[in-house]
C-alpha cells in the first residue's frame, strides 16, 4: 500500500469549510457513500477526503438563489386579517 501525502487530503472540518457546506452534511455523503474517504487507521479512525473531491463536490452544488430564474419563486398567498378560528362559514 502506498503512503499519502497529508497534503492531498483534509479532515472532514477543514473538507466542510473549504466546500462550503455543514459537517453534518460531509458526514452524511460518506455514509451514503456519494464522498469517497479514507480512514489511515482502519473502521473507527479519523477520516480523510481527498482534495480532489471539492471539485466533485462543487460541481454536484445546487444553484445559488441569483442564478434562478424571479418566475421560478413560489409568491406568498394573500393571507386574511382575522385569525382561522374567527373567520366562521369560510373554509
Amino acid at each position: 500500500m502506498t503512503s499519502a501525502s497529508p497534503s492531498q487530503f483534509l479532515t472532514a472540518s477543514e473538507f466542510a469549510r473549504a466546500a462550503t457546506i455543514s459537517l453534518a452534511t460531509v458526514r452524511r455523503r460518506i455514509k451514503d457513500g456519494t464522498l469517497p474517504f479514507w480512514q489511515p487507521g482502519g473502521s473507527r479512525t479519523a477520516v480523510r477526503i481527498p482534495r480532489t473531491a471539492l471539485d466533485a463536490i462543487e460541481a454536484t452544488a445546487p444553484p445559488s438563489r441569483d442564478a434562478i430564474p424571479e418566475s421560478q419563486f413560489t409568491k406568498p398567498t394573500a393571507r386574511s386579517s382575522q385569525p382561522h378560528w374567527m373567520r366562521r362559514g369560510t373554509k
